[in-house]
């Protein structure tokens, strides 16, 4: 705990030829445990001129907002992180937490989430992501009477009126036309949330947002990849795989039933993964 010290050695590592990104991460995570965070903000800064498709130093620039307050800036450089490096999985996990516990859109939260479970499978993180995901399917998937639903992930109501007209027709935004009503056509005929509802009602989803012609409109890599789950054959495998944390003992007893579904499932899996790179990735801002 002598930063001062440890700060004169990681800013000669920062300084080395063979420098990583993670050298000037640590440099700044010394001057933040110092107190110093001014110092930690300009250490992220100069590692992105060397770095600049570095994640993780997006990532902690984002916590240096975060501990500000400054929660729209912090959104903006995970975001910026994402684009940066797709693959790195921290920015999507701290953005999923940030939607769905802290705001009225879950909507991004519940793609964010998905997309970390997708990039990171086996981590911690990843299963509580999994409870966080059902959870929140239970909280905003409602049914106040007998014969009607309620589905509430997208509640702002900022509106761009040139964003909505600049095609020259008036398009909606993504959380009202491309996520909540297709998903409210799917949750017909529904009356609970378990697993096995779940799975009808993302299956549902995905086919009626092909069926309608929603991916020309709202183009989505997680979304484009169910589909390619569905077509292999392997969706009820995937829902289940996804949302399995939500309720443990209800998964084991389908996984149990179901155990060569879900084996030829992992193998698929484990040579088709969701791929993310510079040119295919997503961002709320995409939108």
């Amino acid at each position: 705990k002598d930063y001062a010290k440890a700060a004169t050695y990681f800013r000669k590592a920062a300084k080395a030829p063979d420098a990583t990104d993670q050298c000037w991460q640590m440099l700044g995570n010394v001057y933040d445990y110092a107190g110093e965070p001014e110092k930690a903000d300009a250490a992220y800064d100069e590692g992105l001129v060397a770095f600049p498709n570095s994640g993780r130093l997006y990532m902690e620039k984002a916590v240096m907002a975060t501990n500000r307050k400054d929660f729209e800036e912090a959104i903006r450089l995970h975001e910026e992180g994402i684009k940066a490096d797709p693959a790195y999985p921290t920015n999507y996990h701290r953005l999923a937490l940030h939607f769905i516990l802290n705001s009225q859109n879950e909507v991004w939260g519940m793609i964010y989430g998905e997309l970390l479970m997708n990039i990171e499978r086996h981590s911690d993180r990843a299963a509580s992501t999994s409870k966080l995901l059902y959870d929140t399917y239970k909280k905003e998937i409602t049914f106040p009477t007998d014969s009607t639903a309620s589905v509430s992930f997208f509640s702002s109501m900022a509106m761009d009126v040139n964003a909505m007209l600049s095609s020259g027709s008036l398009k909606l935004p993504f959380g009202t036309m491309g996520y909540e009503m297709p998903l409210s056509i799917a949750v017909a005929g529904e009356d609970s949330i378990d697993l096995a509802s779940l799975d009808r009602i993302r299956t549902r989803f995905i086919d009626g947002f092909y069926d309608n012609k929603l991916d020309e409109e709202y183009p989505n890599l997680l979304f484009a990849f169910q589909k390619q789950v569905r077509d292999a054959g392997h969706m009820q495998a995937y829902n289940y795989w996804l949302l399995r944390k939500g309720n443990d003992r209800a998964f084991k007893a389908w996984q149990a039933e179901n155990r060569e579904a879900y084996e030829a499932f992992l193998e698929w899996f484990r040579t088709n993964p969701l791929g993310v790179d510079k040119e295919h990735y997503f961002v709320r801002t995409q939108y």
